[in-house]
């Protein structure tokens, strides 16, 4: 539903599904951002229930991305201003290392 189009029916609105909310006790609730300005600046998204929506065809088309790390490949985090641990290894790198140390028994 993400990134797809909806109108409101009983206002007219439309715009891009931007947020979906799950609750427990009552529908699920999306946030639907106008497409079109109003007075050159971006108009904040509202919460509508699904229900009254009529939704249509994907807007957003999402890239596809390779990824260049496998399982168990050590690798550096090169941002500025991450954190990096005691032992010099930065946390992503701790984290997929981690995965490839034998099991304990």
């Amino acid at each position: 539903m993400l990134g797809h189009i909806a109108v409101d029916r009983i206002t007219g609105l439309k715009g891009i599904i931007t947020a979906v909310a799950d609750f427990l006790h009552s529908p699920q609730r999306i946030e639907l951002s106008p497409e079109k300005l109003h007075e050159g600046a971006p108009v904040k998204g509202v919460w509508l229930d699904v229900p009254r929506l009529r939704i249509g065809k994907s807007k957003i088309k999402a890239p596809k991305f390779e990824s260049t790390v496998t399982m168990g490949d050590k690798v550096t985090d090169n941002l500025p201003g991450s954190r990096v641990s005691r032992s010099g290894a930065s946390r992503s790198s701790m984290a997929v290392s981690a995965s490839r140390s034998p099991a304990r028994r």
